[in-house]
């Protein structure tokens, strides 16, 4: 039996003719260190990378670093959105469709067991969903492996400023300027994302002239939640309260049904993540909704660019879309 043959695969050797230089200049060029070449020279191999479509194999890598063809995505460990599976099947899709193979590990060891089972692993990149310290990433880097964001956590944190930006002008844009909250859980080790969006709402919140808003830690619990809400409402309504997560908007809804506070009259409430709970609750929750499969998209293409070498390094390809999921509570 005839076996069927697909299109040939281009190779660092097409790239060298095509391009007219040497191998070992593709491949110094390809892995990064180019800069001791003409821009003229660089432009030429990176012109025949895209005229050939070409993409190092996973596996030659492998044999030429040590390194295998598995991605790590980290994730933090506790109470995730549900769409955030979103973000990582279009991540997985992105990078498999280069041969490469993901890993979801979550975050419940400490920093330094994390770091030395990664390093016995050996992956070739690792995606970095606010779990890693810098110094952590930094680490990893040295191994030879790709860590997504660049920056570590920054990014991610600049996304979360963002977010809480947000929450503050929708807020604004339904409510009015009122004494405004900024609403996280109780101790909140499960949700990392709470201060770097609280920070945006803060800045929006100068921004636009309000004082500067109050944090309120709130139990995932309705009695408990009550107690912590009933001397904050009443020093001096009415108020607007932006939620870290929609579950604590939900808690935030049911203290204020407990403490018989109006809502949105007495308090506007909005969330984010705009989770299947938050739209089934009466009165129906305001809240925004992020892009996850953007999210998985973005980062998918950072980490493929900085594998090839053909960028500079993984850059935030702008921040994933926010979508306000229109309700009854702001």
């Amino acid at each position: 039996m005839t076996r069927p043959v697909g299109p040939k695969r281009a190779t660092s050797w097409d790239v060298a003719r095509a391009s007219g230089f040497s191998r070992s200049t593709v491949n110094e060029i390809l892995n990064g260190r180019g800069d001791r070449f003409p821009e003229a020279t660089r432009a030429r191999v990176l012109k025949a990378v895209d005229d050939l479509s070409y993409a190092p194999s996973p596996a030659a890598r492998g044999l030429r670093t040590g390194q295998g063809s598995t991605v790590v995505v980290l994730v933090p460990a506790g109470t995730l959105p549900p769409a955030f599976q979103d973000s990582i099947v279009e991540l997985q899709a992105v990078v498999s469709a280069r041969g490469f193979h993901v890993l979801v590990q979550f975050g419940v060891a400490d920093m330094d067991t994390i770091v030395s089972d990664l390093r016995k692993l050996a992956p070739v990149a690792i995606v970095n969903y606010n779990v890693l310290a810098p110094d952590a990433a930094a680490q990893l880097r040295q191994t030879g492996a790709v860590v997504v964001p660049d920056s570590g956590a920054s990014e991610v944190d600049e996304f979360d400023a963002y977010v809480g930006a947000t929450l503050v002008r929708a807020l604004v844009e339904r409510a009015g300027r009122r004494r405004l909250l900024f609403a996280r859980p109780d101790g909140a080790p499960d949700y990392s994302s709470g201060m770097g969006r609280f920070r945006g709402a803060s800045r929006a919140a100068q921004e636009l002239g309000l004082s500067h808003p109050e944090l309120v830690e709130i139990p995932l619990e309705p009695g408990a939640a009550a107690e912590v809400l009933e001397p904050v409402l009443e020093k001096r309504p009415p108020v607007a309260i932006a939620c870290q997560v929609d579950v604590v908007a939900l808690a935030v809804l049911a203290a204020c049904r407990q403490l018989k506070v109006s809502v949105p009259e007495q308090a506007a409430i909005i969330g984010v993540d705009a989770t299947p709970e938050g739209q089934l609750w009466f009165p129906r929750l305001t809240t925004l909704r992020i892009d996850q499969a953007d999210v998985g998209r973005g980062l998918g293409a950072n980490l493929l660019g900085a594998i090839d070498r053909v960028e500079p390094g993984p850059s935030a390809a702008g921040f994933p879309q926010l979508r306000l999921v229109e309700g009854d509570t702001a």
